[in-house]
């Protein structure tokens, strides 16, 4: 969230609890090599737990090691494997560093490296694209469009208006219809995806379903949720000041929740 290359908060969303343990963990991490990933990372000690199990095993019988303690050194997890035959701790993560610098090649995987590597490689895209694709059509389309026909409190016509989110901007279009929020579509944002995508989906849906501005927002992305509540609210907030026949558009103005 802080390191979203051109699209830095205000220095005030650093000035937190979250900015001062990531100070912390990056002063640590300048110490101690994989300082979170060892001793603070909650999904670390679950795969933990689950990793006794795993396919891929490292193997150094130490008879052949005649004392060198180079895999040791070089561990990026700080491990003791000078006195094993098998890594296969829970801690180990399977970087393959001991097995790069052993000089004697006594070091060595369960199985061959060149198909090791592009399955991980292959899995891990399949999963990072693959999934939210499969979650959005479980999920279905998100837009809600009311169809009420009880005549509701707002002019009909399309407006615009702005809200700020974590990032900057957010823009959207409102559509009135019978006196009621019909659509809302966003024409421009800065969020970062993930947070904004968990807003959108909730926030639009309930400001649609509610015919009200002020909803709950979406847990985990407070800002995009607080800026789409505030463009919406800004953009309904024209009808009050500037009324227009049916179809006008007009851009919304900053002022208060309708």
């Amino acid at each position: 969230m802080f390191t979203t290359i051109g699209k830095f908060p205000s220095l005030t969303y650093l000035v937190s609890v979250g900015g001062l343990l990531l100070l912390g963990i990056i002063i640590a991490s300048a110490f101690v090599e994989r300082f979170f990933c060892r001793y603070l990372c909650p999904l670390g000690a679950y795969l933990s737990i689950i990793s006794s199990i795993r396919i891929f095993k490292v193997k150094k019988p130490r008879d052949n090691c005649k004392g060198c303690s180079l895999c040791t050194q070089k561990c990026p997890m700080g491990l003791s494997l000078g006195n094993r035959d098998q890594v296969d701790t829970g801690e180990c993560i399977n970087c393959n560093i001991c097995v790069a610098h052993c000089p004697k090649k006594n070091a060595h995987t369960n199985i061959k490296e060149w198909i090791a590597y592009p399955v991980a490689v292959i899995l891990i895209l399949g999963l990072s694209f693959g999934g939210p694709m499969i979650v959005k059509q479980f999920q279905g389309n998100s837009e809600v469009t009311n169809t009420s026909t009880t005549k509701g409190i707002y002019k009909d016509g399309t407006y615009e208006g702005t809200g700020t989110g974590f990032r900057g901007e957010i823009r959207v279009s409102v559509i009135v219809k019978n006196g009621n929020i019909s659509k809302i579509e966003v024409l421009s944002q800065q969020e970062d995806g993930e947070y904004f995508e968990k807003a959108y989906s909730k926030v639009i849906n309930e400001i649609i379903q509610q015919q009200k501005t002020d909803v709950d927002g979406a847990s985990g992305a407070t800002f995009s949720s607080n800026g789409i509540m505030e463009a919406v609210a800004n953009a309904l907030s024209v009808e009050f000041s500037n009324p227009t026949s049916e179809g006008g558009r007009h851009k919304g103005q900053n002022g208060k929740r309708p």
